[in-house]
């Protein structure tokens, strides 16, 4: 397995993709018939000394079911190795809020803790997230003389590549999915905010996705861009925003929006939550 990194739309500032895309992963399964398939997409995080996966509960139902699931990483350079594979038994039983019938209410919020021996295959792969660190600068003002967006990163599952075999070996490449859209706040439901992302209908390459699934689990950022001394733009900070969950229905205008969780829920729900099954 590969993957290749995708820029849905132009980006202000080229470092954005590095900076963002470092922290995200794809979990794949690859099925009996050899057929490697997308179930959903997460955050490299750690809280002090625990380390795992920030995602969603309807991702978790879907590779605890597996075997084996794999982790794609996106890495800068596309000739690394970029992905690896855990055997699901090694995991503890994850975190999950919430359950079926998984709808836009929510909650639907989830954390896979990873083994620390696996930890240091991962990092060579990736980047991790500080969580505490991002709860302690949820509420501070961005930087001075910059101006802000949001972006979402994940896996689109049916931009994969079709699967090709190389020296004995099957390749499918999965591409990893920045695209910067207009973010807006819906209802509180129990306790947990609610984000609606709204994507560009099409993209900058003329393509637009019948479907976001894959997605799930992924990240919502905020990031804050500054003009640069040679006139180009660079990326002066980042905050993860929430966790995407769901999508609507097309739109009669062919638009439709990913609905995430927000900063409540991942910092007074989930983290707490998190607190209290692994003491740190």
């Amino acid at each position: 397995m590969t993957n290749q990194a995708r820029t849905a739309v132009r980006l202000p500032g080229p470092d954005i993709q590095a900076s963002i895309a470092r922290f995200t992963i794809g979990f794949v399964e690859k099925l009996e018939d050899e057929t490697i398939v997308s179930r959903g997409s997460g955050t490299l995080v750690r809280i002090g000394k625990l380390a795992g996966v920030l995602t969603c509960s309807h991702v978790i139902e879907q590779i605890m079911k597996a075997t084996k699931i794999g982790f794609l990483c996106f890495s800068v350079r596309p000739e690394q190795t970029q992905a690896t594979m855990i055997e699901t038994s090694l995991l503890e039983p994850p975190l999950s809020i919430g359950s079926r019938p998984w709808t836009s209410d929510g909650p639907d919020l989830g954390f896979v803790r990873l083994p620390d021996r696996f930890m240091p295959t991962l990092e060579a792969l990736a980047s991790v997230l500080d969580l505490r660190k991002q709860a302690d600068e949820r509420d501070r003002a961005g930087p001075k003389g910059t101006f802000q967006g949001e972006v979402l990163c994940g896996v689109i599952a049916e931009f994969a590549f079709a699967s090709t075999v190389e020296e004995h070996t099957s390749k499918m490449i999965f591409p990893g999915f920045i695209v910067p859209g207009q973010v807006c706040a819906l209802p509180e439901i129990d306790g947990y905010d609610r984000l609606a992302f709204h994507p560009p209908n099409v993209f900058d390459d003329g393509t637009q996705p019948h479907s976001y699934a894959g997605t799930s689990g992924g990240s919502l950022w905020r990031v804050w861009v500054e003009q640069s001394e040679d006139g180009g733009t660079r990326l002066a900070e980042r905050r993860l925003l929430g966790v995407p969950y769901y999508e609507t229905e097309l739109s009669p205008d062919k638009s439709r929006s990913i609905v995430s969780h927000g900063p409540q829920s991942i910092y007074e729900r989930l983290l707490p939550a998190i607190r209290k099954r692994w003491p740190l």
